[in-house]
């Protein structure tokens, strides 16, 4: 400053700076013309010039001057950070309302669309249209640069990426009207017919380094601050101004940015070592798991192979014990047979020689021997066939209580007394049938009511209801049939109840209102569908249906409140009004407290159910009593009701229990009279001569004394005789024991047939074979007698080994799975596709493996340190840097 005041207008020094401040000044490029063609409400051409040393765009709000800036910003300003009508939205701070869309449609008002009610932008240019942009500089030499910008939309788009761009330069001046005269978006021909003086470009950055270039504009930054200065009410932060459009970024960012991607890439290779190492922790024991599991499972495989071969193993053994024990048949049956061929040539000597004797006693009185051998043997037959029927007349006896009587007096005495068990018999008979009659009508009954009783606990319990079951079921067959809600369709009972402090009245209530309130009311939109409904249907029983019309005139009465309907109490519905001045049309009966007050009312009832009707008709009907809470059907709340069939209920399956412990005892009893009669049957038709055996044992000892005597006379034939008693007795013993052979022989062929069967099925593998010959050696040899209950053992045992393995399945999976779920939580990026299941774990054991191989983990202290040491020198650098910038800013400053 103080230079320039000592330099006077007559020195050469300062004629000189002022010549090159007017030269540089002449050379320097300025706006001089806007034209805009289809931008924004500016329809067609405009052009507007622009005054050199200056020029201000005034005008009230909506006049297009923020429209006229933004056609300079879209021609001067980066895409990237170009801000349209910024001043006019600075103070609001709201977001952006406009576009190269809204410019180039010529968006002009937000309105309600006429056919679809919704707000829809209102726009000037509809279908294909085209924007241009020129700017024309100019200096005091005559030179131009026009910066030229198209817009095109060729369809009816309205979206961002339907708008198409093309950026021009001209070293001259350009007219919108003349050169883009007739341009149908055909850039071809554009191009040709403009010539090659004017550069096209298809993208910003080109055509803004053609136009810095041309005007003399240094770098990106001066069109930054005139962006910032055209869309500027008040600058706001001077430093931040100064900062973001002024002054150049310092290496210090660049270096604090260099010195954060070092420290990231180093722990980040700090932290690949470390986790891989935690990885390794966290698999290592999966691996111990798995190998354990994958064993067990083996294991428990090969178990389940020998439990698969246990019936064959079985059958195979069963078989070869067969075989041992058909040969062992084989040896004793030949033995068996040698001594009987033995025994029975002993036997043939012994009775050749006994012929021989046998004449001789024949000759010497053998004759009478013979004939009391044969009375003996007759006299045997008659005394066995005594003593059976003694035992049955001896039973017969114990069944009518006593015992069988000693003599012959005794036993026409216990005669007499069956055939007075028999006479009496058919009267008791019938007794017992017609008890038992009695108490199986009377079990039907309570059956029959029980079932009954069943049905209304079932309905009460589903809904709180009083109506009876058939009534309900009844209702839910036509809703069903017709589609209409239940709740559309309720019976006047579960619309009113009896007013607590009234409950004295409620069973007189319940008698009168009974017919009425198992009536069903009917909506008029309803009406219809079911009066076609119970029309062509069979329902079975009687209904009884109310019309309720919505549009009914209802004349409200005042009600008594000793009147019946004002001792009722309504539940809130939409059929209310029309069902409270039903009642009280239909049953306004006053309520007496005796007989006596019924005679000066027109209609009334009394506590005890008596009512006296219109025109003096009197009427009490006490086939149920008045307080039976069964037959109660008022209310909104059936519990009390509940418990009343409850209680009926569990009294009828006592007294069906009951009946049923009668007519069983009933029934026993008729089966022991049936035995006693039986029994006298079987007494009457016995006489004493017939089941005496006194006489048969008296004659058979005389008959044993006489031939005792007789063959003491010849002792060589009596010892004869016990000889071929003796070979008799040996031969049969041996044929019994060759026939039980022969059995035995029979049935274990029978079984080797069936186990041969079942054991050629099935072919055993080499594992079952050992396993299963292993597990029987440690038992007591196998025999047919044990073959069962070994074999028991070896599945019991097969069975709690496989339960035991089932556990530590269980448990080895859970810490292998454990194992995998740690993994995948902690390291979520690294799991990729790995789910936490046995199916992974190869997977998972395959990364363990790898990560092994890799090795990183013995790097982790070396990366550490790397890590700290080139931390420490980025920060000294960072420090280095802010010192250096901080004296570059002030001495800028």
């Amino acid at each position: 400053m103080n230079s320039q005041s000592n330099l006077s207008p007559a020195s050469p020094g300062a004629s000189l700076f002022a010549e090159t401040l007017a030269e540089q000044r002449a050379q320097q490029f300025r706006m001089r013309r806007l034209q805009v063609h289809n931008w924004g409400t500016f329809n067609g051409l405009t052009e507007v010039p622009i005054a050199e040393k200056g020029f201000l765009f005034v005008g009230r709000s909506g006049s297009g001057k923020s429209t006229l800036l933004d056609a300079m910003s879209a021609l001067l300003t980066p895409p990237s950070i170009v801000d349209f009508n910024a001043a006019a939205r600075e103070a609001e701070r709201s977001g952006r309302d406009r576009s190269l869309v809204s410019y180039v449609r010529g968006a002009w008002a937000d309105q309600q669309d006429s056919a679809s009610g919704e707000i829809a932008t209102q726009y000037l240019r509809k279908g294909a249209t085209w924007t241009a942009l020129v700017l024309k500089y100019a200096n005091a030499h005559g030179e131009a640069v026009s910066l030229i910008r198209l817009f095109w939309i060729a369809g009816s788009g309205n979206a961002a990426a339907d708008v198409r761009r093309h950026y021009m330069v001209a070293p001259r001046r350009f007219d919108v009207a003349t050169e883009l005269d007739g341009f149908d978006l055909d850039l071809r021909k554009l191009k040709a017919r403009l010539g090659e003086e004017v550069a096209h470009f298809d993208g910003f950055a080109g055509y803004a380094e053609r136009f810095r270039h041309a005007l003399g504009i240094g770098n990106e930054m001066t069109l930054r601050l005139l962006h910032k200065t055209q869309s500027a009410k008040n600058l706001g932060d001077l430093n931040a101004f100064l900062r973001g459009f002024m002054l150049d970024e310092p290496r210090t960012f660049e270096a604090a940015d260099r010195l954060v991607e070092d420290f990231a890439e180093l722990d980040g290779a700090h932290h690949a070592v470390v986790t891989p190492r935690r990885q390794v922790e966290t698999l290592t024991p999966a691996r111990e798991h798995h190998a354990a599991l994958m064993a067990l499972r083996h294991s428990v495989g090969e178990l389940r192979e020998l439990q698969l071969g246990v019936d064959s193993y079985r059958e195979q053994q069963r078989l070869v014990l067969l075989d041992e024990r058909l040969q062992e048949l084989d040896n004793q049956d030949r033995g068996l047979a040698g001594e009987e061929g033995q025994r029975r040539e002993s036997l043939d000597n012994h009775e050749q020689k006994l012929v021989g004797l046998e004449r001789e006693q024949r000759a010497a009185g053998g004759e009478q021997i013979e004939e009391l051998e044969r009375e003996r043997a007759r006299v045997e037959r008659e005394r066995d066939e005594r003593l059976r029927r003694r035992a049955q007349i001896e039973q017969a006896c114990r069944q009518l209580g006593t015992a069988l009587a000693a003599g012959a007096s005794g036993f026409a005495a216990q005669v007499a007394h069956a055939q007075t068990v028999l006479d009496n018999g058919k009267h008791d008979a019938s007794a017992l049938d017609e008890a038992i009659a009695e108490r199986m009508g009377a079990r039907r009954d309570d059956e029959r009511r029980f079932a009954e009783i069943r049905a209304e606990l079932d309905t009460l319990k589903r809904a709180p209801s009083s109506m009876p079951a058939p009534m309900q079921a009844l209702r839910a067959r036509l809703c069903e049939d017709t589609g209409i809600a239940e709740a559309a369709l309720p019976f006047v009972g579960e619309l009113v109840q009896v007013r607590e402090d009234q409950s004295a009245w409620r069973g007189a209530i319940e008698r009168v209102l009974h017919g009425f309130a198992q009536s069903l009311l009917v909506d008029e939109r309803h009406y219809a569908q079911v009066r076609e409904w119970v029309n062509r249907t069979h329902i079975g029983t009687r209904l009884v249906y109310f019309r309720v019309r919505r549009n009914d005139e209802l004349h409200s009465r005042r009600v008594d409140p000793n009147a019946l309907p004002g001792k009722l109490q309504l539940r809130e519905h939409a059929f209310t009004e029309w069902l409270r001045n039903e009642l009280t049309r239909r049953f306004d009966y006053a309520c007496v407290d005796n007989a006596a007050a019924l005679r000066n009312a027109d209609r009334a009832i009394t506590r005890e159910g008596q009512v006296k009707h219109p025109g003096d008709r009197y009427e009490k009907d006490d086939r149920h009593a008045v307080n039976d809470r069964k037959r109660w059907l008022l209310g909104h709340d059936n519990r009390d009701k509940l418990k009343v069939f409850e209680r009926e209920a569990q009294a009828l399956a006592q007294r069906i229990a009951s009946c049923d412990a009668d007519v069983a005892a009933l029934r026993k009893q008729r089966e022991q009279d049936q035995e006693r009669q039986l029994a006298a049957h079987t007494l009457v038709e016995r006489d004493w001569d017939e089941i005496d055996v006194g006489p048969k044992l008296q004659r058979l000892s005389d008959i044993d004394e006489q031939l005792v005597q007789l063959r003491e006379g010849n002792s060589g034939l009596r010892a004869l005789g016990q000889a071929i008693d003796t070979a008799r007795t040996l031969r049969d013993q041996a044929r019994l024991e060759r026939a039980q052979l022969a059995r035995e022989r029979v049935r274990l062929e029978q079984q080797h047939a069936a186990c041969a069967g079942r054991a050629g099925s099935a072919t055993l593998t080499p594992t079952q074979l050992q396993g299963l010959r292993e597990r029987l050696a440690a038992l007591t040899p196998l025999s047919l007698d044990n073959l069962e209950a070994h074999f028991r053992v070896v599945e019991r045992g097969l069975a709690e080994q496989l339960a035991d393995s089932q556990g530590r399945d269980s448990r080895l999976s859970a810490q292998l799975l454990e194992c995998f779920r740690k993994y995948c939580q902690q390291w979520p990026e690294d799991s990729g596709d790995f789910t936490v299941s046995l199916a992974s774990a190869d997977d998972f054991l395959a990364r363990l493996d790898r990560l092994e191989s890799d090795g990183l983990p013995r790097h982790e202290h070396r990366f550490f340190d790397l890590l700290q040491t080139q931390s420490k020198n980025n920060l000294l650098a960072l420090q280095r840097h802010t010192a250096e910038a901080h004296k570059g800013r002030s001495d800028q400053l």
